[in-house]
């Protein structure tokens, strides 16, 4: 799979040197720049304790656990918004597309998103998605998933 890095304002090239980044990252059903048109840049994982302390008037405290709480992933990228095949299939409508098949609302499961050896499971609940520069014909995506405790 080629890794994709802009060298200029609407310009990219594609390096197919497997070792060449520092982590992996993966996102169920995505199928790269081929597929999408679309690059991923950058992501957040954010997750949490379920917890309560209690302090009591004999200063005692008590701490009460109940597992994690629901996390929120965020994937953030580049669309490229002019296409060169004969169905016009930009980044944009791509981007688009993946939300529409993989939104919780349509398929209703959890997908897998891989950082390194760790694996997420999450519902994808929101695309943010905007023309960043008409200029060089360079949109930005951020598809946002809410991840299950586990």
């Amino acid at each position: 799979m080629a890794n994709l890095f802009a060298i200029e304002p609407g310009m990219a090239i594609a390096i197919n040197d497997p070792g060449i980044l520092p982590i992996t990252f993966v996102i169920g059903n995505w199928g790269g720049y081929p597929v999408r048109n679309a690059i991923i840049q950058g992501f957040s994982i954010s997750t949490r304790g379920n917890y309560q302390f209690l302090h009591t008037l004999r200063n005692f405290t008590y701490v009460y656990v109940f597992g994690e709480k629901m996390g929120d992933i965020t994937v953030t990228g580049q669309t490229f918004v002019g296409s060169c095949d004969y169905y016009n299939w930009s980044g944009v409508s791509n981007t688009i597309g993946y939300y529409a098949q993989n939104a919780i609302s349509w398929i209703g499961a959890p997908i897998y998103i891989a950082v390194g050896l760790a694996v997420f499971y999450g519902f994808l609940v929101g695309l943010d998605l905007m023309l960043q520069n008409p200029e060089s014909r360079l949109g930005k995506f951020t598809l946002k998933y809410r991840s299950i405790a586990g």
